[in-house]
């Protein structure tokens, strides 16, 4: 199964097409590191367009701390 992002240590996430939005006008986006751990991040001040690259960046940094089969 082709994953959205891969970590250095084997491990592997997957983003969640899902955006919540809150009524302060900032949303959360979700993903799943390894099927297993939720990741999510809320954005303030920020269009869809621009958070979404940060959040892959985040994601990647916290996908790069899990190790997978060790």
């Amino acid at each position: 199964m082709q994953h959205d992002i891969t970590g250095i240590n084997g491990s592997y996430a997957d983003l969640h097409g899902g955006v919540e939005k809150h009524h302060d006008g900032s949303f959360t986006m979700y993903a799943t590191i390894n099927d297993i751990d939720l990741f999510h991040q809320r954005y303030f001040d920020y269009t869809f367009e621009e958070a979404r690259p940060l959040f892959k960046e985040a994601l990647q940094e916290e996908t790069n701390r899990y190790f997978l089969g060790v």
